[in-house]
C-alpha cells in the first residue's frame, strides 16, 4: 500500500462511527483534551519540542520555528514518520513511546495540545503529507484524529519555500489567527534558555519570522568530568545567557517494594510499571565561576521540559520522570512513584554535593543544600525530609581546615573566628567546646572558614561555637590559664574589628561592655567598665588605687587612638574618684566591703555625696553596698535602718528590736 492510500484508508477508518452521536462524543472528548486540559498556549510548543527530542537520531538536533502571517511551521531533523507514528498521532493514549525508557512522553495525548490553538494542522515527513482540518467535515466529527492526504500544491508558496530551504525531516504546519502573539510568548519562553538544559538530544532552538532570524538559544557542553558537565546557554548572537553544571544519575534501580505498589496502581503508566531503572538530573547555576543557589521563583521541577511547579523552592533545578497532570503544569502529590522520586531526589542531591566537595566548587556546595520543609507537609515533602536528614548525616561532604571531608556530626563551626587567631591556640577553644557540649572534637573538626552558607547546617544539628559562647569562654579556666599579657592587645584588636563591622557591631557592643577580656595590672582579666587607663597616678585619701590596664597592654593601646577611643566608649575611664567609686566599689559591690575597709570606703562615698558627685544611677546601685550592723555582721544598705545613735527622724530601734540597724562604729 502506498503512503497516500495508507492515509486515505486511515482517514476513512477514523471517521467511521456507528452513529452521529458516537462521533460527537469522541469529538467533544478530544476538544476537552486539546483545549481545556492544555489551557496554556505555551504547552503545545513544549509538546512539539518534546516530540522532536524523542524522535531525534543524534545528540545535536535543532528545532526550528518559522512564523508567517497566518501560520507557524515547526521543523526538526528527527526520525521521519512511519506508519506506526501516524497511527499513534491519529489516536489518543496510544503513544509509541510507552515502552521506550529513552523517550520522555508516554501518555499519547501530547500532540493534541496543538488543536487548542489551531483548526488546521499539516504534517510533512518521510513522504507522508497529511493534515487535520476541522473545516473539511460537515458534521461534528473528531477531526483531530482524521488525517487527510494533502498535496504540496495545496500549500502556499511561502510555506513550500520555507520547507524546501530548511529541508528538515519533519515539519508541522499550524494555522493560527494570532501568530504574532504566539511569537512573543515563544520568545519569552526561550529567553533564559533553560528549556534546553534537560533535553536529551535537542541542543538548539531557532525562531524565524518570514524566514528571517528573530531569536535562538543553543546549549553547548563546555567541559565534562565525572562530577559534572559544565554547560553554557547562548542566544542567537552567540552571547552567553547563563552557565550551569549538570549531573545525571543514570540506571537507578527501582526497589522491588516500589514496583509492587506501582503494579497495583491503575493510575501509574505501563511504561513505569514495567521499568527496572530510572534517572534523575540536577542543574546548578554558575556565575562568575562560582556556584550559586537559584532564586525560589526560578526553582522549577522539570520532566525534561519545565513544569509550572516552583513551590518546593529547591536551590537547584531537578529533572526526572515525575508523574504530572495531563497538561504537565503540576505533579501528583499522592502518587507512590512521585513520593519515591522525592526520597531519591534528597539522597542524590547530597550524593552530588559529596562529589562536588572534591571539585573546584568545594566551598560553594552548601548553596545547593536544600532546607527541610516545614509547616504543612504532604507526602512528597515528608519523603524528602526523611531522606534528606538521613543522607546529610551519612555523607562526608564538609571540608575541614585540613581539607579532609567530614560528616556533619564530625565538625564544629566557629562563628566567632577565635580558633583562627594566631595568638589563641585552637586547642583552647576545642577543649572548651568539648567540656561545654560533652563532645569529642579535635582541632581538625573545625569546618573550613572558606565554606559558604554554613548557617544552613544549623537545621541539621551541626555544632556551632557562636558569639553567645564568648562570655563563658573568656571567663573559663581554659582561657584564663592560656592567655598572657603579651597576647592581650591582639585579643582587644580582634574585638575592635568585630565591633566596627556593621553586621556584628550591635551584638558585640552589648556583650563586650561587661565581658572580662582586658588584662589588668593585677594580672587578671577585667571588663571595660571595671578598669581604668594607667594614664595618671591616682590614690584615694586612704591610699587605695583603681584597677588599671596592664602596662604591657596599655603601651600598645596608646599607639592606636582608634582602639583607645573605642575602649573609652565601652566604659574604660581615666583614674578619678568617680572611677574608683564605679569600678572598685559599685563594680564589685558584693565583695568590696570587709571588716578592714568598710569605714574608709563608706567615708569615701560620704565625701563624694557632700561634694554633690553622686548621681541617681550611683544611688540605685549603692543600695546593695554592705553596711556593718549592730548585730556585728554586714547587710545590704537597702535592708538596714539608721540606729537611734544617728538621731533619725523616725526612731525605730526600741520599737522594732529585731530590725537591722547601722553600727555606731561609723562615728569615728
Amino acid at each position: 500500500m502506498n503512503k497516500k492510500s495508507f492515509i486515505q484508508n486511515l482517514g476513512i477508518e477514523n471517521s467511521t462511527f456507528s452513529s452521529p452521536r458516537q462521533a460527537e462524543m469522541v469529538a467533544n472528548l478530544l476538544n476537552t483534551v486539546s483545549s481545556d486540559i492544555y489551557s496554556e498556549s505555551q504547552r503545545f510548543v513544549f509538546e512539539l519540542i518534546q516530540n522532536a527530542d524523542d524522535s531525534a537520531i543524534n545528540n545535536n538536533n535543532e528545532v526550528l520555528f518559522d512564523f508567517f502571517s497566518d501560520c507557524l511551521i515547526i521543523s526538526h531533523n528527527g526520525k521521519p514518520f512511519d506508519e506506526k507514528d501516524i497511527i499513534s498521532i491519529t489516536g489518543a493514549g496510544a503513544s509509541t513511546k510507552r515502552s521506550d525508557s529513552t523517550k520522555t512522553g508516554y501518555k499519547g495525548i501530547g500532540f493534541k495540545s496543538v488543536f487548542g490553538k489551531s483548526d488546521n494542522v499539516t504534517i510533512l515527513s518521510g513522504g507522508f503529507q497529511f493534515r487535520f482540518d476541522k473545516s473539511a467535515h460537515e458534521s461534528k466529527k473528531p477531526w483531530q484524529i482524521i488525517p487527510i492526504w494533502t498535496e504540496l500544491s495545496e500549500l502556499s508558496n511561502e510555506i513550500r519555500s520555507s520547507i524546501s530551504v530548511n529541508n528538515f525531516s519533519v515539519s508541522t504546519i499550524i494555522k493560527t489567527k494570532q501568530p504574532e502573539d504566539l511569537l512573543k510568548e515563544l520568545n519569552d519562553l526561550l529567553s533564559n534558555g533553560q528549556i534546553l538544559l534537560f533535553l536529551r538530544r535537542v541542543s538548539k532552538i531557532s525562531v524565524l519570522h518570514n524566514g528571517k532570524p528573530v531569536s535562538a538559544i543553543e546549549k553547548k557542553i563546555i567541559s565534562q568530568c565525572t562530577s559534572f558537565n559544565e554547560v553554557s546557554l547562548f542566544n542567537k548572537d552567540g552571547k552567553e545567557i547563563s552557565t550551569w553544571i549538570t549531573k545525571t544519575f543514570e540506571q537507578i534501580s527501582i526497589p522491588e517494594e516500589t514496583k509492587a505498589v506501582l503494579i497495583q496502581d491503575e493510575n501509574t503508566p505501563e511504561k513505569l510499571k514495567e521499568a527496572e531503572f530510572t534517572e534523575l538530573s540536577f542543574a546548578a547555576k554558575i556565575e562568575e565561576r562560582k556556584l550559586l543557589s537559584i532564586p525560589s521563583k526560578e526553582s522549577l521541577i522539570f520532566t525534561y521540559l519545565p513544569t509550572k511547579v516552583s513551590h518546593f523552592e529547591f536551590p537547584f533545578l531537578i529533572n526526572g520522570n515525575f508523574l504530572t497532570n495531563a497538561s504537565r503544569e503540576a505533579i501528583h502529590e499522592d502518587r507512590i512513584w512521585n513520593q519515591w522520586l522525592f526520597k531519591l531526589s534528597a539522597e542524590k542531591i547530597i550524593e552530588w554535593i559529596e562529589v562536588l566537595a572534591n571539585s573546584k566548587f568545594k566551598f560553594q556546595i552548601l548553596h545547593l543544600l536544600p532546607t527541610k520543609f516545614s509547616g504543612y507537609l504532604n507526602q512528597l515533602k515528608k519523603s524528602f525530609n526523611q531522606s534528606l536528614e538521613m543522607s546529610v548525616k551519612q555523607k562526608s561532604f564538609l571540608p575541614s581546615r585540613n581539607a579532609k571531608l567530614k560528616k556533619i556530626t564530625e565538625i564544629v563551626i566557629d562563628k566567632t573566628g577565635l580558633s583562627e587567631l594566631s595568638f589563641l591556640k585552637p586547642e583552647t577553644v576545642i577543649d572548651f567546646i568539648n567540656q561545654k557540649q560533652k563532645t569529642d572534637f579535635n582541632t581538625d573538626s573545625f569546618v573550613n572558614k572558606e565554606l559558604e552558607r554554613i548557617e544552613k547546617l544549623r537545621n541539621f544539628g551541626a555544632k556551632f561555637f557562636d558569639n553567645d559562647n564568648l562570655e563563658s569562654f573568656f571567663t573559663s579556666e581554659n582561657f584564663k590559664e592560656n592567655h598572657k599579657p603579651a597576647e592581650n592587645f591582639d585579643l582587644i584588636t580582634y574585638f575592635y574589628e568585630k565591633a566596627v563591622n556593621k553586621e556584628e557591631s550591635k551584638e558585640y557592643e552589648h556583650i563586650l561592655k561587661s565581658m572580662q577580656f582586658i588584662y589588668t595590672n593585677e594580672n587578671e582579666l577585667s571588663s571595660p567598665q571595671s578598669v581604668c587607663f594607667p594614664s595618671i597616678a591616682y590614690k584615694t585619701e586612704f591610699g587605695e588605687r583603681v584597677t588599671v590596664i596592664h602596662s604591657e597592654v596599655y603601651s600598645k593601646i596608646e599607639q592606636n587612638s582608634h582602639i583607645k577611643n573605642w575602649l573609652e566608649s565601652l566604659g574604660v575611664k581615666e583614674p578619678s574618684d568617680e572611677a574608683y567609686l564605679e569600678n572598685e566599689i559599685i563594680g564589685k559591690i558584693k565583695s568590696c566591703i570587709d571588716e578592714d575597709n568598710y569605714i574608709a570606703r563608706t567615708r569615701f562615698i560620704f565625701n563624694l555625696f557632700k561634694k554633690g558627685k553622686l548621681t541617681e544611677k550611683h544611688y540605685k546601685k549603692l543600695q546593695d553596698l554592705k553596711i556593718f550592723t549592730t548585730k556585728n555582721d554586714f547587710r545590704a544598705a537597702k535592708e538596714c535602718y539608721l540606729s537611734d545613735f544617728y538621731e533619725p527622724t523616725l526612731r525605730l530601734q526600741k520599737v522594732n528590736v529585731e530590725g537591722t540597724y547601722v553600727s555606731i562604729t561609723y562615728k569615728h
